[in-house]
């Protein structure tokens, strides 16, 4: 099973029961976007999880409904299995697209790497903007809110490749070593 499997599996285990409808929503309001799953990705990762017995289908009354996903019982030690297993290999870098942009800056020249390098961080400026204005749209709940604390942690991770890229600005324009494309 793919890490969407799981993520859609818990969600219906958590949430549940929910439409499919239900269950894209939530990939919607994620303030990761690479979690705002297609159609054509989640519809079939739910056909998955059926077929293998881990969610249920029924169809309520009335021919407008949409059937509810419930979890069933394999499904629950699945998430827990899943939720236990966490290997180095999950556990590493996660692929940036500006951190591989960034990669490649010596096939430009020195006034378009520093532009270059300057828009990465102005976007990841909007980025932290963008992930705090959601965060706080977003009505606290009382006690311990798991929402808000996966929201910290994208703050988190922005926060981290900001420092990252000005700490790599500084090195780039002090560097006269650094071969270009002029």
């Amino acid at each position: 099973m793919t890490e969407l499997d799981f993520t859609i599996l818990a969600i219906i285990g958590r949430d549940g029961p929910l439409s499919a409808y239900d269950v894209r929503k939530v990939f919607a309001q994620s303030l990761t976007p690479t979690w705002s799953s297609s159609t054509g990705s989640v519809y079939p990762s739910m056909g998955r999880l059926e077929a293998a017995g881990l969610i249920t289908a029924s169809t309520p009354k009335g021919a407008r409904s949409r059937k509810a996903l419930s979890i069933t019982a394999a499904g629950r030690a699945a998430i827990q299995l899943w939720l236990s297993t966490i290997t180095p290999e999950i556990a590493s870098a996660t692929p940036d697209p500006i951190r591989t942009r960034m990669f490649f800056l010596t096939l430009v020249g020195p006034r378009q790497r520093s532009g270059l390098i300057t828009s990465a961080i102005e976007s990841t400026k909007a980025a932290i903007q963008e992930a705090e204005r959601l965060r706080l749209a977003r009505p606290l709940s009382k006690g311990l809110d798991l929402r808000l604390l996966a929201s910290e942690g994208v703050l988190f991770e922005l926060r981290a490749r900001l420092d990252w890229l000005r700490w790599l600005q500084k090195k780039v324009s002090a560097s006269s070593k650094v071969p270009h494309a002029d």
